[in-house]
Formats: C-alpha cells, sequence, structure tokens
C-alpha cells in the first residue's frame, strides 16, 4: 500500500487551483447598529465595494439606518458622504462627528448627480456615500459604472429610494421597509425574503429628514 503524499506535495500539485485564504474570508460590510439585520447579512452591515437600495416611505427610518452606520463609521474616524435631494439630510444624531461627515447641495441636473457620484467615489476618501434617488434616477449603464468605481475603491454606495425603482440585480442588498418592519428582498447569500418584524421600530421616531433645501453643511 502506498503512502499517501505529503500536504506540502499536494499544495504544489493543485496549486492553480487552490483558493487564496483571503478570499475565502466574508467580504467586509459596515453595520448598521441594527443586530437583527447585521446578523443576517454575510457582510454584517451595508457591503463594502456594492451598490445596496433601500425602500421605503419617507419618515420610516431607511435615512435613520443610514445614518446609524455613518454613526459608527465616523466614530472610528473614518468619512461618509451624503448628497441631498429633495429630502435633505437633518443633523438629528448627536453621536455623529460632524467634522467626518460632508453634505453635499442638491445637483441641479442628473448629468451633474452621476458626475458627483463618481467623484465622491473616486475621491479615496469616503467609505459610505448615500443618496435619495428622486427624479435623478440611474440608468443601468450608469449604475453598472457606478458600481465598477465602488467596488474599485471599496465604498459602500447606498441608494434611498420612496418610489418604486427598478431592482436590477446590480444591487448586492435590497431592504424595503414596512411600517416598523424590514423586509430583506434581495442579499447575495439568501435566495428568498426574510422579514425582521420591528426592525425599524427605534429608528421611525429619529428626524433624519425635512422636507425643504437645506446649505451644503461643512
Amino acid at each position: 500500500m502506498s503512502q499517501a503524499p505529503p500536504l506540502s506535495d499536494l499544495k504544489a500539485v493543485f496549486a492553480d487551483f487552490l483558493v487564496d485564504e483571503n478570499a475565502l474570508r466574508p467580504p467586509l460590510g459596515l453595520p448598521t447598529g441594527l443586530q437583527a439585520l447585521d446578523e443576517r447579512l454575510l457582510w454584517k452591515g451595508l457591503p463594502k465595494g456594492e451598490l445596496s437600495l433601500l425602500l421605503g416611505q419617507p419618515g420610516g427610518g431607511l435615512t435613520s439606518l443610514w445614518l446609524k452606520a455613518a454613526e459608527s463609521l465616523t466614530q472610528s474616524g473614518r468619512w461618509a458622504a451624503w448628497m441631498n435631494s429633495d429630502w435633505a439630510l437633518y443633523p438629528s444624531q448627536q453621536k455623529i462627528r460632524w467634522d467626518r461627515l460632508m453634505v453635499m447641495e442638491q445637483p441641479s441636473s442628473p448629468d451633474l448627480f452621476f458626475w458627483i457620484l463618481q467623484e465622491m467615489i473616486t475621491s479615496s476618501l469616503f467609505d459610505l456615500i448615500g443618496c435619495h434617488l428622486t427624479d435623478f434616477s440611474l440608468k443601468r449603464h450608469q449604475l453598472v459604472k457606478i458600481k465598477a468605481l465602488a467596488r474599485a475603491y471599496q465604498v459602500a454606495m447606498v441608494f434611498i429610494s420612496s418610489k418604486p425603482v427598478p431592482q436590477h440585480p446590480l444591487y448586492a442588498l435590497i431592504l424595503e421597509g414596512q411600517q416598523e418592519n424590514l423586509i430583506i428582498r434581495r442579499a447575495l447569500h439568501r435566495q428568498k425574503d426574510q422579514l425582521i418584524t420591528g426592525a425599524l421600530h427605534d429608528a421611525r421616531f429619529l428626524p433624519a429628514l425635512f422636507q425643504r433645501s437645506r446649505l451644503q453643511l461643512g
């Protein structure tokens, strides 16, 4: 009976087929602060290097969900960015380091909206970027470009919409808020919707938005 070759010899034989150990680690994510959500996601939060889509009515807690992720991020000394739209970001959460959050004025055209997003992603400054999709909905080829840049610069790009928008497979994560509940509509590692009851209860009372334009915050 022949003796099995040592592990080092097997590694040499199959070197071209072995997966690097770094590729076996879960992809990076930014915690949202909602444990019930984070523990159900492979990324343990909003995925870095990917696009996320949050769907729900204004005041439903989804922007507050983004703010909670920004809170944790800025407290660690890293940067987040937000682009205002018809619904502007309101500085309601005192734990956020406002010197680590850049808020941009509402763009005047779809082309400028797309250009600013690209500039923010490629600046290599921000780990988390968010904005509402209103009349400036991105076309598919623009989403492809944004996704490629987000992956190259390892940015968690989050879009929030109160209107129905195409749920492209380009989004790694799609969440929908319904009253106090949160539904995982899409996640790369989940095949079925998953309801998280009461997940947005604490977020609903946070006045994260008010419906008027604001000047850029520094």
